[in-house]
């Protein structure tokens, strides 16, 4: 995408849903939020499943929809997720 092309309103809110997931990622990781891809594995960058409950739980928080443990556990990553969210939107 050209940077000064308009992106649309399903582009925006992608965007505001990635921040908010990769944020919760950092938070419950302890790690810096440039510091993973959206393709890198939760497990593989030392979380365990209480802190992927705590990560599902505080997703909901924040976007008002819920992500059981069994559903993230299949696609572990932040574009997983991301999915997930973006698929019960529409």
């Amino acid at each position: 995408m050209m940077p000064d092309a308009k992106r649309s309103d399903k582009d925006a809110a992608w965007t505001e849903t990635e921040r908010t997931v990769r944020k919760a990622w950092a938070e419950m990781l302890r790690l810096p939020e440039d510091s993973f891809r959206s393709d890198d594995n939760f497990f593989e960058l030392g979380g365990d499943s209480l802190t992927a409950i705590l990560l599902c739980a505080a997703l909901e928080d924040r976007l008002g929809q819920s992500i059981n443990l069994e559903v993230f556990a299949e696609a572990p990553t932040i574009s997983g997720t991301i999915l997930h969210f973006t698929r019960k939107e529409s």
